[in-house]
């Protein structure tokens, strides 16, 4: 709040009242901390406690056969180009392919023949609207009770 007075700071009674309402600021956690909740938020437990039939199709969490921690949500950050960014997410659309419940969608057969696993949605631009990037997606969510694991790169 800024106020403009001509009166002492210290005599003035719209700073006094405004004093008293002062709260004290929230305490904020740590960085360490908010790694430690989101990582615990997107952690998923042993595979053998996850996996699921849905109509027929053995579903199991993509999660468990990619990542190193079990986490859903892997974010691959740097501001350097070239330091293998798009080869790191490739190469685990490639380990995609091996998910039970892809192996068993066959069926549901999207473009040259294999399931769509691996989807791109650029985020070049200056301002990205979200129809944008709906557009990017609507294409490859053809069937949503199709058991397919996908890896989205927002690149």
């Amino acid at each position: 709040v800024v106020v403009c007075s001509s009166e002492n700071e210290d005599k003035s009674y719209m700073i006094s009242a405004l004093d008293q309402q002062r709260r004290l600021p929230l305490p904020f956690p740590s960085p360490g901390e908010v790694q430690t909740y989101l990582k615990n938020q997107f952690q998923r437990g042993p595979v053998s406690q996850k996996l699921r039939t849905v109509r027929g199709t053995t579903w199991a969490p993509a999660a468990q056969y990619l990542d190193h921690e079990q986490c859903c949500v892997r974010v691959v950050y740097s501001t350097r180009a070239g330091v293998g960014k798009s080869l790191f997410v490739s190469q685990m659309a490639e380990k995609l392919t091996d998910v039970p419940n892809n192996q068993q969608a066959r069926g549901f057969v999207m473009g040259d023949g294999d399931p769509i696993t691996k989807i791109a949605v650029p985020l070049h631009e200056l301002a990205v609207s979200a129809d944008s990037v709906l557009e990017t997606l609507d294409p490859v969510f053809p069937h949503p009770e199709q058991a397919l694991s996908r890896l989205i790169h927002l690149d």
